[in-house]
C-alpha cells in the first residue's frame, strides 16, 4: 500500500472522480436554470395572452357603449327634430308639452 505508484494513481483517480462530479452538477444546474427560463418565458406569454384579451374586451366593452350611447343620441336627435317640425302651432306645442308633463 505505501506503493507511490499506486498511491499516485488512488490520487489521480479521486481528483478524476471529483472533476466528473462536479461538472454532472454543474449540468444539473445549467439544466434547473434552463427550466427556470423557459417556465418564466411561458409565464409571460400567457401573462400577454390574457392582456391582449383584457384589452380586446375592455375595447368590446366601449364600442359597445359607443353603439348604445349614438343609438341614444339618435333618439334624442330624432325626438328634438319632431319637437321643432315646421307648422306646429303654439296650441299643439302646449298639448305636448301637457302630454310629457303628466
Amino acid at each position: 500500500m505505501s506503493d507511490p505508484i499506486f498511491l499516485r494513481n488512488l490520487i489521480n483517480n479521486t481528483v478524476y472522480a471529483e472533476q466528473i462530479n462536479s461538472a454532472q452538477q454543474m449540468a444539473q444546474e445549467a439544466a434547473r436554470e434552463k427550466n427556470v427560463r423557459v417556465q418564466q418565458q411561458k409565464v409571460r406569454e400567457q401573462a400577454l395572452a390574457v392582456e391582449k384579451l383584457d384589452k380586446s374586451a375592455n375595447l368590446e366593452v366601449s364600442e359597445e357603449g359607443n353603439r348604445e350611447r349614438g343609438a341614444g343620441e339618435n333618439m334624442e336627435e330624432s325626438d328634438q327634430k319632431d319637437r321643432e317640425q315646421p307648422g306646429q302651432t303654439d296650441r299643439e306645442e302646449g298639448v305636448q308639452r301637457i302630454d310629457i308633463t303628466v
